[in-house]
């Protein structure tokens, strides 16, 4: 190597690679000539550098010199991701594409001011966050669609699934549909003296009494009596019964045959004794079979009617089949076996992607929400659960009823007859100190467990009556956990459990592995109705309680002691995923949080704390891993829940706590002074997106004591705290 200029490039990059093979590599560039052969082996090795960690600012105006463009600035280790801009900022880094490579040198744009980000990855120009739009989930046709919102189009998915957007993908509930008919097992050849198709009613033409104490009832002569009303070769199905317990007959242990060659025979023996009366009742088929399609055979229990899709059972109904026998006969592919259920002749799905069916005819897709006429309908579940639309309603004397339908469970609200329905939550003022204000009445009831696994556990409660019930609102929502495990329902490997609105909960004992069902609980989520009337509060000025200066502090709400779930209220939820109990700060679910079903300033959560207690502090966060929290926000606090004080500042004035200014990051708030309630109520002024909000207030370890009337402060103000990853308990005056 000569003295050169590549002298100069060779020794730099012998400082720079600290390898004999980079320094090789890049010497042996001089022979051939190439002048820009040393930069690219000192940018190829340079990289492999940084991809260990290790980043090497190996360019300078004299060696291997880049031009940026104004503004912009030469890093040597620049992001292969875009800089973060509307379009991606809501993406985490790890599922970006562009995060495999660690670095590259190069030129980088101006970063934005704290506030402000790039409008796009080709338009660097810095906006505000706050002006960037939500970024659509997905686009088809020049249509777009927002994350978790429906897509309603005839190309994507059908009539038996309801599809969302999710991370930029198309996800569709339940399965494709099958687009068979309804009736295979029916053709449409004229009947063959056959009076009609369907189940007889039941008969009983013999008594064990008269028989020496056994019991037979024979088809033949029943056919020739005209009891059976069809030819004996047009009978599909036979059952058997006793007819005053109406047990199946195999289940009495007697010696019983039932079979449409025998009919009904039970002979009375040594151990069993004199037989019961038997009842028995058969199946006329009184068109010809039609000939099974391709791949299904003819079952006599094709489909099971209490575990099959409700929209199937419908259909199987107007045939006048599952009326009240457990299974129903037909051509199928398959029977389905449990936990799967039938949805048609070829498909076994899960209860909860199974299709519903109105009274119309129309099939609603799972999830699918659907207005007919005067209702609001929604398939969930396997259930069609219905309401009655607001404008529908009557105008009568204030009641809350419940109706029970089949498959079905409405709760019907009426407006009062004299009360103009307000806006629901918040506060109107009325002069005076008076105030009106929504009732907290989106809640949790208390657990519920009125009866014990004896015989067979049917919860099964007046809605009204149930303690805990409040008599306004709705109840959208219901819970079943096992007693001593806390599982759900689900969790608890016994069969057949039914967890409903429309009955509550069910466990029969003959289901069960071990012919016993455990103990089990249930709970109710209370929603606001539209029409729930404003009670009046009484709005106060308060000085604090005085209360000991404490360095050592404890939550409030999930303490040593926590809370149950029934002392957080709130004015409204969006869901019950969305409830006043998703406020919690430990929630296994981090991306859950209070949200309310608007976002308006008429909106609060209230904690109960049980009694009396000494409030320091309390500490807030909004929805993890979104766009959504609460930016301000108001105190008020209680003790009694009729009589609220706002808290108040050093100028008498209610008090503007500075809320959140992202979705994962804690805000505290430490009281000067502290004060004591029982009840606390938030009031959110500002927000981001949507209101949605975590909290935990915090408490004394210690215990408090209040001080004589003479010893009490009247200084108000607060010190305040932010905690990133931690409760950081310092303040700042």
């Amino acid at each position: 190597m000569d003295n050169g200029p590549m002298v100069t490039e060779a020794g730099y990059v012998k400082f720079a690679c600290k390898s004999l093979r980079c320094v090789t590599d890049a010497c042996a560039c001089n022979l051939g000539g190439d002048c820009e052969c040393v930069c690219a082996v000192i940018g190829a090795y340079a990289q492999k550098c940084a991809r260990r960690g290790v980043v090497i600012p190996w360019r300078s105006q004299e060696v291997c010199p880049v031009q940026c463009d104004t503004c912009d600035r030469y890093s040597p280790c620049i992001s292969l991701c875009p800089p973060v801009n509307c379009d991606t900022y809501l993406i985490p880094l790890e599922e970006q594409s562009c995060s495999r490579e660690h670095c590259v040198d190069g030129c980088a744009p101006k970063p934005c001011k704290p506030g402000y980000i790039h409008k796009s990855a080709t338009n660097l120009t810095c906006i505000p966050e706050d002006m960037c739009d939500d970024k659509p989930c997905i686009e088809i046709d020049g249509v777009a669609y927002r994350e978790g919102e429906r897509i309603e189009r005839e190309d994507v998915g059908d009539a038996c699934q309801s599809c969302y957007c999710r991370n930029g993908e198309v996800e569709c509930l339940g399965v494709p549909c099958t687009y068979s008919t309804m009736e295979p097992f029916i053709s449409t050849i004229a009947p063959q003296a056959c009076e009609f198709t369907g189940w007889t009613d039941w008969i009983n033409t013999r008594d064990p009494e008269d028989n020496e104490g056994s019991d037979y009832e024979n088809l033949d002569e029943l056919a020739l009596t005209h009891r059976i009303p069809c030819p004996l070769d047009h009978v599909r199905s036979i059952q058997c019964r006793s007819a005053a317990t109406q047990e199946p007959a195999e289940a009495t242990g007697q010696d019983v045959t039932c079979s449409i060659q025998q009919g009904l025979k039970c002979r009375k023996t040594v151990y069993a004794g004199e037989c019961l009366d038997y009842e028995v009742r058969v199946f006329c088929q009184c068109h010809e079979e039609a000939t099974c399609p391709p791949e299904q055979e003819w079952e006599e229990c094709a489909f099971d009617c209490e575990n099959s899709c409700q929209s199937l059972v419908a259909d199987l109904q107007q045939n006048s089949l599952c009326v009240e026998e457990k299974c129903a006969p037909g051509c199928v592919k398959t029977p389905c076996q449990l936990p799967l259920v039938a949805r048609d002749a070829e498909t076994c799905v899960k209860p909860e992607q199974c299709t519903c069916k109105l009274d119309s005819g129309f099939i609603v897709a799972p999830g699918q929400v659907i207005t007919n006429g005067c209702e609001k309908c929604q398939c969930m579940n396997n259930t069609l659960i219905c309401s009655t639309t607001l404008e529908c309603q009557q105008t009568l004397a204030p009641e809350i009823k419940s109706q029970i339908k089949p498959e079905r469970f409405e709760v019907t609200t009426v407006k009062p007859k004299t009360e103009t329905p307000r806006p629901r939550g918040g506060i109107a003022g009325l002069g005076g100190g008076v105030a009106l204000t929504t009732p907290a009445c989106s809640f949790w009831s208390h657990w519920i467990n009125k009866s014990k696994p004896k015989n067979e556990q049917f919860d099964e409660f007046d809605l009204i009556n149930l303690p805990g019930i409040m008599k306004r609102g709705t109840i959208t929502t219901i819970e079943c956990r096992e007693v001593e495990t806390d599982l759900d329902y689900t969790q608890t490997n016994q069969e057949k459990l039914v967890c409903s609105l429309n009955v509550g909960f069910v466990c029969k004992n003959r289901f069960q592995p071990d012919g016993r069902c455990k103990d089990y609980k249930i709970r109710y989520l209370c929603s606001c109705s539209e029409a729930t009337t404003p009670v009046p509060i009484f709005i106060k000025t308060t000085t604090p309680a005085y209360t000991y200066p404490c360095s050592d502090f404890v939550p409030l709400i999930d303490g040593p002691h926590p809370l149950p779930d029934t002392s957080l209220k709130a004015s409204s939820s969006r869901s019950s995923l969305n409830g006043p109990d998703a406020a919690r700060f430990k929630n296994y679910e981090t991306r859950k949080a209070w949200t309310p079903e608007d976002s308006n300033e008429k909106q609060f959560i209230e904690i109960d704390l049980g009694q009396m207690r000494g409030v320091y502090g309390i500490i807030t966060k909004g929805k993890d891993s979104s766009k959504e929290w609460v930016s301000s926000y108001q105190l008020l606090y209680s003790k009694n829940g009729n009589s609220y004080s706002y808290y108040q500042d050093e100028a008498d004035k209610n008090k503007v706590f500075s809320g959140n200014f992202d979705g994962t990051t804690e805000v505290k708030h430490l009281f000067k002074p502290p004060f004591e309630a029982k009840l606390v109520r938030l009031e959110p002024l500002t927000w981001v997106g949507k209101i949605s909000l975590r909290l935990e207030l915090l408490g004394c370890s210690e215990a408090l004591t209040t001080l004589s009337p003479g010893r009490r402060g009247r200084g108000r103000g607060q010190n305040t705290s932010f905690s990133h990853t931690n409760h950081d308990t310092s303040s700042n005056s």
